[in-house]
């Protein structure tokens, strides 16, 4: 990939192409102007077409001359530009623009020439409040004949938003696929996105008005034309949401919330007719999402809605289900990855969750789903967006399913053991039955699926894992109810870990140069391995950063440079310490920050460090409650735990390891 090299104008082949491709395909789809766009355009000498391209590729509008000098280009015709009024001057009406793309000397040359007083460490945001006071006009900001202004930005953007089917404000994406970054789908024959104007105008209507990212008022919501597609219309409804639970008035976000029509916004809606005291027109909207749901989410809000606030029901449907579930113990070991505690258990199943179904239903419908994009950058086939792959594929769909015996589907995934079990335990009806589920609506049914899939007496069932603090999600029960509905066995485990006195912990601390484990280096490990409340070994080492260490950390940690200049590296000592890890739970006060920190430290080496790991810090407020501190010092001091040596590893970790043992004393 990097062995790569670009033409020098290759931004130019790149932009040819496009325009090639919106002749080509989308020239119905546009209006005059744009058309004259496409047409001045080519009358410009290939410096000219240069120079307009190197600007739509970058950010903003303004452009100081000088910074748009490149090796490739020849001429700059500025007036060959200005007079097919691709570039213009600054005008009055650009002032908040030209002010929010200057830079801070900028301001302060502008400030000092006005003979305004300024602090040098001054941040941008009071030195632009400085220049707004001298309510200067463009004029007398400085020399101008420096400055170009981007012209006709609505006839390129719009142009861009054809040829990729959404708001893309840059043509970089040819550039990545040249270099072997970015895959495309060139193989793919061309499927319209937009049949007609309107349907292309109002997507690109609704996308700017989503990237502008403010909250918009009733007056102006009630000027929207209406939405045509479903990827439209997701839009429009998100939109007007976010406006509705910014609005501070609820009447104002109650009217906003009635010109919705899909979930999600539904449910807050009914949430704000209750909350309001409209409890009919509340149960009136319950009773339509049980008669006729959006979606299946919809339809467990207005279930659960209805039992708790109608029938008095205390308990959530999600909380209800998590009460209910049967429990399961599992070995400490399996700590933070339950679910492998669970199959250890059965002894035979696999860790499926969402993979087992997006993964039948990608391969199982790979010829319809070739069919084409929008775009060669469109991975969407344009009928999974828009909920219509089933209706357009019936034929082909159902007659595969008539035709493919379980030998057939094997032969697809002969590779893949986890599917391969599957589909030998599992019935094809069912198989099928849920693969037509997700056609319907794939993007909203292709996620949530429990974790596990169980082989039990030759017949597969599937189990969602939950751990200690672990919450059901909808989308989750909305999963198992459908697995249920064509004829899978389905089930809730609730785990709990059960104290195993011959497990062995390793109690660890880090010293390192700094807080950030992506930059910051390891300087120091201790790490004290501790077995039925006993300490059975001990593993400390000073360690090379192969950077300096900052003199804070130094008087910190009381490690110097000078202690590791020749100590080893992280990747000399790596076997070494993970030798002393093996078969053990890692354990630290604060874990978040020494298991990152040794994590990072492995991928540098471009390895992965995966293992069960337990916090002090947060056991301890679990099993310890109302203490005024939870730091290693101050645990310290209230648990009589010596402390010889702060800041060095050995001496935290051991420390720490004493912390462990009380609170293992608690669960025990």
């Amino acid at each position: 990939m990097s062995d790569i090299v670009l033409p020098p104008k290759y931004y130019l082949d790149h932009f040819e192409e496009f325009i090639h491709e919106v002749k080509k395909h989308h020239s119905s789809l546009m209006e005059e102007h744009h058309h004259l766009y496409l047409a001045d355009y080519e009358k410009l000498t290939n410096d000219s077409k240069c120079l307009l391209i190197r600007m739509i590729n970058r950010s903003g509008k303004i452009f100081e001359k000088s910074s748009l000098v490149y090796e490739e280009i020849e001429s700059y015709d500025w007036d060959e530009l200005a007079r097919l009024n691709l570039i213009r001057e600054l005008k009055e009406q650009d002032l908040p623009d030209f002010l929010n793309w200057l830079k801070k000397d900028d301001f302060k040359k502008i400030l000092s020439k006005a003979s305004v007083p300024f602090r040098k460490s001054a941040s941008r945001e009071e030195l632009l409040s400085l220049t707004l006071n001298l309510n200067c006009t463009l004029k007398e900001l400085g020399p101008l004949e420096r400055i170009v202004v981007l012209n006709r930005q609505e006839e390129i953007d719009y142009l861009l938003f054809l040829y990729f089917g959404k708001l893309q404000n840059k043509l970089i994406l040819p550039t990545l696929r040249d270099l072997g970054i970015r895959q495309s789908n060139k193989k793919g024959k061309f499927v319209a996105k937009f049949k007609n104007k309107e349907e292309a105008f109002t997507q690109y209507f609704y996308a700017h008005l989503k990237q502008l990212k403010r909250v918009f008022t009733l007056e102006e919501i009630e000027t929207w034309p209406p939405a045509i597609l479903v990827e439209t219309k997701s839009l429009r409804e998100e939109l007007l949401l976010k406006s509705a639970q910014k609005t501070e008035d609820p009447t104002t976000a109650l009217s906003i919330l009635k010109l919705c029509k899909d979930y999600p916004a539904t449910t807050y809606r009914a949430r704000l007719l209750h909350q309001l005291g409209f409890t009919d027109e509340c149960l009136l909207e319950l009773e339509r999402m049980m008669d006729d749901p959006n979606n299946d989410e919809e339809l467990l809000f207005a279930e659960d809605f209805l039992q708790r606030k109608y029938q008095k029901k205390r308990l959530s449907l999600l909380t209800e289900t998590l009460r209910n579930a049967e429990s399961l113990s599992i070995d400490e070991s399996f700590y933070r990855h339950p679910e492998f505690g669970v199959l250890a258990h059965y002894e035979s199943g696999h860790f499926a969750e969402n993979y087992l179904w997006n993964t039948l239903f990608w391969t199982f419908f790979e010829e319809e789903l070739e069919a084409g994009g929008h775009s060669e950058f469109d991975y969407a086939p344009p009928e999974l967006v828009e909920k219509t792959f089933l209706t357009k594929h019936e034929a082909s769909i159902f007659n595969k399913f008539e035709t493919t015996t379980k030998e057939d589907l094997k032969a697809l995934f002969a590779e893949d053991d986890i599917i391969l079990d599957f589909i030998e335990f599992a019935e094809l009806d069912k198989i099928f039955k849920m693969l037509v589920y997700m056609a319907q609506d794939f993007y909203g049914r292709n996620s949530g699926f429990p974790d596990l899939f169980i082989i039990e007496n030759n017949e597969v069932s599937f189990i969602e894992v939950k751990a200690e603090g672990d919450s059901l999600r909808p989308s989750q029960i909305k999963q198992m109810r459908q697995l249920e509905k064509v004829g899978f066995k389905v089930k809730v485990l609730q785990v709990n870990y059960k104290l195993n006195p011959e497990q062995i912990y390793v109690v660890v601390d880090l010293e390192t140069t700094g807080s950030l484990s992506s930059w910051n280096r390891v300087t120091e490990i201790g790490a004290v391995k501790i077995q039925n409340g006993q300490v059975i070994d001990t593993f400390q080492t000073l360690v090379n950063p192969e950077r300096s260490i900052p003199q804070s950390i130094q008087e910190f940690t009381g490690i110097t440079n000078e202690m590791v200049k020749n100590a080893p590296t992280f990747s000399e000592i790596m076997e070494k310490f993970l030798e002393f890890l093996d078969g053990s739970i890692f354990v630290a006060h604060n874990a978040g920050f020494d298991y990152g920190f040794i994590q990072n430290e492995f991928a540098r080496l471009e390895e992965r460090f995966v293992m069960p790991y337990i916090c002090t810090k947060a056991w301890m407020r679990k099993y310890y409650p109302g203490l005024e501190s939870y730091g290693l010092k101050n645990l310290c001091q209230t648990f009589n735990i010596e402390l010889t040596n702060h800041h060095r590893a050995l001496s935290d970790a051991t420390a720490a390891a004493q912390l462990l043992n009380l609170i293992n004393q608690r669960r025990s």
